[in-house]
């Protein structure tokens, strides 16, 4: 038998959530990869805006390879954009078709499936920076010999990744500032970084047999129900 999957919420001593809980899970869900799937599209769009109006060769500052190079950044920029849209779409209906009792079990299955999205779009958003770092040298030139595009240019994603890794810092404390018991004392926020959501996630075995049967008898429940 496959392991049983439940939400987990502070200062609560069960584990065991109604169908309604499961349903604001699944929105939330659909509202990420909504905003991502949209983010993606815009920053698609940029990148796009500068790979087909490129600068006048050699260009101003590092030549042509320069050139060439600020180009496929911005051609692989836009690909991972792509795939990030792509996979937002296919993850949502694929949320759509899975019942709520199974649905926490089947993300727990397909954990990389659903870091890909935001993964893809930080991706992309380097490489964009990077690509738009080098077509700005090349548009406007190097003051003092210096590409400063390509060395500013990618601080603005590693600022927008040090925000959520700080968010990420701020969220760990809050058990230990907030939490009420041993039950709280255990669990663990800011584990992960491109699924906050899973830190809300506990296995059967983390809690107690009590109610684990509770857990089986509102499954047992669900799928009568249905």
């Amino acid at each position: 038998m496959k392991p049983l999957w439940s939400r987990r919420v502070l200062k609560t001593k069960s584990a065991i959530q109604d169908a309604s809980d499961l349903h604001g899970l699944r929105g939330a869900l659909k509202d990420s990869l909504a905003n991502i799937g949209i983010l993606s599209a815009f920053l698609c769009t940029l990148g796009c805006s500068a790979y087909v109006e490129p600068p006048s060769p050699p260009g101003n500052c590092l030549g042509e390879g320069a050139l060439s190079a600020a180009s496929t950044l911005l051609w692989f920029s836009m690909g991972c954009f792509f795939l990030a849209i792509t996979f937002t779409i296919t993850l949502a209906l694929d949320i759509d078709g899975i019942p709520d009792q199974l649905l926490i079990p089947h993300l727990q299955d397909n954990l990389r499936a659903h870091a890909s999205p935001l993964f893809l779009t930080y991706a992309g958003t380097f490489l964009l920076a990077t690509g738009y770092g080098l077509d700005l040298n090349e548009r406007v030139g190097c003051p003092a010999g210096v590409p400063f595009g390509v060395v500013v240019a990618p601080c603005f994603p590693a600022v927008v990744l040090g925000f959520g890794e700080y968010m990420r810092g701020r969220r760990r404390l809050l058990v230990p500032k907030y939490g009420r018991g041993t039950e709280d004392e255990g669990w663990g926020l800011g584990v992960s970084f491109f699924l906050p959501w899973h830190d809300l996630v506990v296995k059967c075995d983390e809690i107690s047999v009590g109610e684990m049967e509770r857990l089986e008898s509102y499954q047992s429940t669900s799928r009568d129900t249905d």
